[in-house]
C-alpha cells in the first residue's frame, strides 16, 4: 500500500466494478480482463504534476512584492501558464514520486522556477489589456465531473445528485451482501 494514494472506498468499488463485469455472461474471458483492466485504470490515482504547486507557490510569493498598481495587470493564472510551459513536468502518481519531484523541484530546479516566473510575470505586464476567457472544460464544475465518474463506476447513466446517494447505498450493500455470502460459502466447505 506504501507508495500509492489511500483509498478508503477501494474495496468496494472492486466489488461494484466486478458485479458489473459478471453481468454480461456472453462477454468471453479475455474481453472480460480487459474491461477489468480498464476499470483499474479509472480508478488508479490521477497523476499530479508537482512543477503547478511549486510554481504556483513561487508566483504568489514573487506578486506579493510587486506595487497594488501593478498586481491590478497581472492575473496569477497567466503568470504560472507562462512559467509551466518552459518549466519540465515532474507528474506523479504515487507519494514515493511526490516527495522524490517535491524535492528536486525545492533544490535542482529552484533557480529555473524562479527565473520563469519572474519572466511570466514580465510577459503578463507587457500586455496588460489581454483578457482571460476560461477554457471549456473549467466551464464544467467539478461536481458535473465528479457526478459522471459516480455513473461510470456505478454503470448507471440516470444518476443525478438527487439519486446518487441511494445508488451508492444500494451498491454498497449489495458489494457488502456479496462479500458476506462469499464468506459464509468459505466457512461451509
Amino acid at each position: 500500500m506504501s507508495g500509492s494514494f489511500f483509498n478508503p472506498y477501494q474495496r468496494q468499488a472492486e466489488a461494484v466494478r466486478n458485479r458489473r463485469f459478471q453481468v454480461a455472461p456472453e462477454l468471453s474471458e479475455a474481453m472480460s480482463g480487459q474491461l477489468a483492466g480498464t476499470a483499474d485504470q479509472e480508478m488508479a490515482p490521477e497523476p499530479t504534476n508537482v512543477m503547478e504547486i511549486l510554481v504556483k507557490a513561487e508566483a504568489v510569493r514573487q506578486m506579493q512584492l510587486l506595487p497594488p498598481k501593478t498586481l491590478k495587470f497581472i492575473k496569477l493564472t497567466q503568470v504560472k501558464a507562462y512559467a509551466l510551459n518552459v518549466l519540465p513536468p515532474l507528474y506523479v502518481t504515487s507519494e514515493k514520486g511526490w516527495h522524490r519531484y517535491w524535492q528536486k523541484g525545492n533544490t535542482e530546479l529552484k533557480e529555473q522556477i524562479t527565473l520563469a516566473v519572474r519572466q511570466g510575470i514580465a510577459a503578463v505586464q507587457r500586455d496588460p489589456l489581454r483578457e482571460i476567457s476560461a477554457l471549456p472544460h473549467e466551464k464544467e464544475p467539478i461536481a458535473d465531473a465528479t457526478l459522471n465518474q459516480i455513473k461510470r463506476l456505478l454503470g448507471n447513466n440516470d444518476l443525478t445528485w438527487y439519486n446518487v446517494v441511494p445508488a451508492m447505498k444500494r451498491a454498497l450493500r449489495h458489494a457488502q451482501d456479496s462479500g458476506k455470502s462469499n464468506r459464509e460459502q468459505l466457512t461451509q466447505r
